[in-house]
């Protein structure tokens, strides 16, 4: 029973510890100190990439430390009032270091005895030891490709294949004050508060490879968090801008490569002990890699890229590697792809957001410019955005035209702007705050500008558009389900128009956002919100780049968004939260209505026939039953008399001739919901990738649409209503079953055709 204790004891103060170190690192970071700041930022990402065991093991060593030390009981019992009480979390928001509180000569000592220790701790585990492999000069995969030395590549005076440690990276996140070469470095005193507890820690972290990843995401369009890259290692920036090369060559061919993918080849192959250099990755190199990512479709496919990693790429450079060995060399690649994503803040796991709509009871609008209210009683709900091309010069009426783009949901709208305008690295609070601003000023932009140069807010056939220009002459919008590509010709006064999607030789491209991404979250947070003053008008958030900032170094003071948009803007009163609702949940949990348990062999309506067929709701019904789920999860009105469901559905579907033999007839849906309206009947899927697949999905549920897919194929025929879309996994109300994932319940490559409808 004491040992118990004893263990419970311990791990009650290695937790209290640890908590208090996070906490010391959030008030390092806010500093000022460039090294108090650096070594907060360590276990800040340190625990981010590890999921907390940076902090975790730190607590656990302190807990130690103050077993044995004089005085060291008292220490810990103080160290847990601290953070049981709460008095950290306050001490937190209010202390700071000061700029001088550790010297910078201790800090240059500090910092040169962690750089020792790393260069004298044992490799990784990992490493291949034993054998001493002969590495070809080029990757030599099979004879499918050319088999070629590498190619005379443009000379540099950089060291061949070294790192000089001469890249900084700029920008407003911490990241751009600590990564030096391969390493990040810090210290952190940690105290415990209202005590001196003196406890040097030194953390070292080995993610200085990542380097290459952020020069790749740099060259390409990818995701930096919102960082510059530069670089003075003439190889590394020469690698990186043939990896670009090669991913505009594929695109310009309808090819689709994953860059970081060849960032975590290199990486792996170095942590492997593979001597390739910077200049080892020819152009030729990285395009042989490329060609072994795509599929047969001609986009990169995991699956294939970690087959044929496995099987052709490193078994070229280590011929005599066992399988596990080959296996842990591919394993290390993805774990690169995926912790380069956690650093730039594509793997927030904090929740998710709906596209629903929201009810907007609109009494005005103030201008501040101005000092002007308009009056306007309006009530908006299941606002569509038409986006509108730029015009030169502003204002002549050649705004009129729209962006070869289909609607977008308003508040699907608003989190695409945030993306496009500040990117993902600000402050959370920061983030929230623009997405008042935004929203706020995209519905009193059409007033503000007296209806003219194409803005609008009203109905159109009973439906709520807002016409807003895709520039920044209005808002820039970045679609976050499927990325975004920006025209930058010049030839506009207001800036390259931005398209939804990937586009082939595009000079500027940002990525898709992971279906639970923090940005999806924050929006979720502050759906329907807007900015308003003591009459309850919306105020006009007018907002340039120095706006922006202003409320980046507001929430780094620690202002929460609502209390950063008053100071932003005196004429406001409050923020006022309308009415939303979930109509198109992406990445939720799946329905509850009793429609998602609707099945077609239910006794109630499964004797029902098909038109005049001998065919019944129970033995071919599924099609009709799926959307019958999808009609009851829209909340349209329908003329059936009484409950809705799949056996009043095809009742009246027969009185309208719903179908032909025991054949639906799709257009005659609306005979019945006369607002679920038929956008695509039978849209192939066939040929396509499981990736391809998913996102053709995702995108069309994310956009509002309500879709079926047929999941047998060729093996039979059976129709499932699709619910929503959560990271990877595809979310159903199936007829058939109760199972609610797809592609577990059914085989992906049968998924061969989907069909969807609109509300009108």
């Amino acid at each position: 029973m004491a040992a118990k204790n004893e263990d419970e004891n311990f791990e009650r103060n290695a937790q209290n510890n640890a908590e208090n170190i996070q906490v010391a690192a959030d008030i390092a970071m806010e500093s000022g100190n460039p090294y108090a700041a650096a070594a907060g930022a360590v276990v800040k990402v340190g625990d981010k990439v590890t999921g907390g065991k940076v902090s975790e093991g730190l607590g656990k060593a302190t807990a130690k430390v103050t077993e044995k030390m004089p005085g060291g009981k008292a220490v810990q019992n103080a160290s847990n009032q601290a953070n049981e009480s709460g008095l950290n979390k306050a001490a937190g928001k209010a202390a700071s270091f000061k700029n001088g509180d550790l010297g910078d000569s201790d800090a240059g000592d500090a910092l040169k005895k962690a750089q020792n220790r790393n260069n004298s701790r044992p490799e990784n585990l990992r490493k291949n030891k034993q054998k001493k492999l002969e590495v070809p000069n080029g990757l030599k995969i099979n004879a499918s490709l050319p088999n070629e030395e590498i190619e005379n590549e443009e000379k540099s005076g950089g060291k061949s294949g070294e790192d000089n440690g001469e890249g900084p990276l700029k920008g407003d996140g911490f990241f751009s004050k600590i990564f030096k070469r391969s390493i990040i470095i810090g210290t952190i005193v940690v105290a415990f508060f209202l005590l001196i507890l003196a406890l040097p820690i030194v953390v070292i972290i080995d993610i200085g490879n990542f380097e290459d990843g952020f020069g790749i995401s740099s060259e390409t369009g990818g995701n930096t968090g919102g960082l510059d890259y530069t670089t003075s290692d003439k190889e590394a920036d020469a690698f990186h801008k043939r990896v670009k090369e090669v991913n505009e060559e594929f695109m310009q061919q309808n090819k689709y490569i994953e860059p970081l993918g060849i960032a975590g080849l290199y990486s792996s192959l170095k942590t492997y002990n593979a001597r390739v250099t910077y200049k080892n990755m020819t152009t030729k190199v990285i395009r042989d890699v490329a060609k072994l990512m795509i599929d047969e479709t001609g986009y990169y496919n995991e699956e294939t890229y970690r087959n044929n990693l496995m099987t052709l790429i490193f078994p070229s450079y280590f011929p005599n590697a066992t399988q596990t060995e080959l296996k842990n060399m591919t394993d290390a690649v993805f774990e690169y792809i995926e912790n380069y994503k956690a650093i730039v803040g594509e793997d927030t796991t904090n929740g998710c957001s709906s596209s629903g709509s929201c009810e907007y009871d609109i009494k005005g609008f103030y201008f501040p410019s101005r000092n002007a209210n308009v009056t306007k009683n309006i009530q908006v709900s299941n606002l569509k955005v038409r986006l509108m091309e730029c015009g030169q010069p502003y204002g002549n009426g050649s705004y009129q035209k729209a962006i070869d783009q289909p609607l977008v949901d308003f508040e699907s709208y608003i989190m695409g702007v945030v993306y496009a305008e500040i990117g993902t690295s600000y402050p959370d609070e920061a983030i929230k705050a623009q997405m008042v601003m935004a929203r706020s000023f995209a519905l009193s932009r059409p007033t503000g500008m007296g209806t003219k140069a194409g803005k609008k807010l009203a109905k159109e056939n009973g439906q709520w558009i807002l016409q807003i220009s895709s520039c920044v002459a209005d808002q820039v919008f970045c679609n976050v389900n499927a990325g975004c590509s920006y025209d930058c010709s010049g030839t506009q006064s207001q800036g390259g128009i931005v398209r939804s999607g990937i586009i082939a030789g595009s000079c500027k491209t940002r990525q898709p956002l992971a279906s639970n991404h923090k940005i999806r979250t924050l929006a979720n947070q502050t759906a329907g919100e807007v900015l308003v003053n003591s009459q309850g008008y919306i105020v006009s958030t007018a907002y340039v780049s120095s706006t922006q900032k202003k409320a980046k170094a507001l929430a780094e003071k620690g202002y929460n968004y609502k209390q950063i948009l008053l100071a932003l803007y005196p004429s406001a009163t409050n923020v006022s939260k309308s009415s939303c609702g979930s109509a198109s949940n992406i990445c939720g949990s799946t329905s509850s209505g009793p429609y998602a348990n609707w099945k077609q062999k239910d006794a109630k309506w499964g004797s029902v026939r098909l038109g005049q067929s001998n065919q019944t709701i129970s033995s071919a019904g599924c099609l009709v039953t799926s959307v019958a789920m999808l009609i009851a999860k829209s909340g349209v009105p329908t003329n059936v008399q009484g409950d809705f469901n799949p056996g009043t559905f095809v009742t009246a579907l027969n009185k309208n001739g719903g179908f032909s033999g025991a054949n639906f007839a799709w257009y005659r849906v609306t005979s019945v919901a006369p607002k679920f309206r038929p956008v695509q009947i039978n849209y192939s899927l066939a040929g396509l990738s499981k990736e391809q697949k998913l996102n053709t999905i995702r995108n069309l549920v994310s956009q509002g649409y309500y879709v079926v897919a047929e999941v047998k194929g060729n093996t039979g025929q059976h129709w499932v209503a699709i619910d929503n879309v959560t990271g990877n996994t595809i979310n159903m109300m199936d007829p058939g079953s109760s199972s609610t994932n797809m592609w577990a319940q059914y085989n992906w490559q049968n998924t061969s055709v989907i069909s969807y409808f609109s509300v009108s």
